[in-house]
């Protein structure tokens, strides 16, 4: 798989407000759904991929076990989706294989993009400034995605 075809629906946009503040704000929000959806159903077609190859690591092939909420801090803000667990009959192991085609292995909860601007930030800022800032600009918070 080369590429995915998303389609994003119609996106509307109140008018009962004109000042650039208001538009923005609105806007600013509209970019973390369109984004939010468009990282979902990424990770969708990821996962169906993963889930078709997965062994495991004893040679069975791991069955479906339910799914699992799981959320994602990114440099795009924060990304809360639905990930399938896997499970091995044979000596019970259990799998994650959009975490593992990702490269976010469980109780990772930042993309490496977003820890190092976290880092680089908090070289540069006191902590607190650093969180106000980071909320500001990402609506990522100091200790996502912990503090909902």
């Amino acid at each position: 798989m080369k590429s995915i075809n998303i389609r994003l629906s119609n996106v509307n946009v109140s008018l009962e407000n004109f000042s650039l503040n208001c538009i923005e704000k609105e806007v600013i929000n509209l970019r973390q759904e369109i984004f939010e959806k468009i990282i979902k159903d990424i990770f969708a077609s990821i996962e169906k991929l993963a889930i078709k190859t997965i062994r495991c690591t004893c040679g069975n092939l791991p069955v479906k076990n339910g799914k699992e909420k799981r959320t994602i801090c990114t440099i795009g803000g924060k990304v809360t989706f639905m990930r399938s667990r896997m499970i091995c009959k044979t000596c019970g192991a259990n799998y994650y294989p959009l975490d593992d085609a990702i490269g976010m292995p469980s109780g990772i909860k930042h993309s490496v993009r977003t820890t190092e601007a976290l880092l680089d930030l908090a070289t540069d800022l006191p902590y607190a400034k650093t969180s106000r800032y980071v909320k500001k600009l990402a609506s990522i918070k100091g200790k996502c995605p912990d503090n909902t």
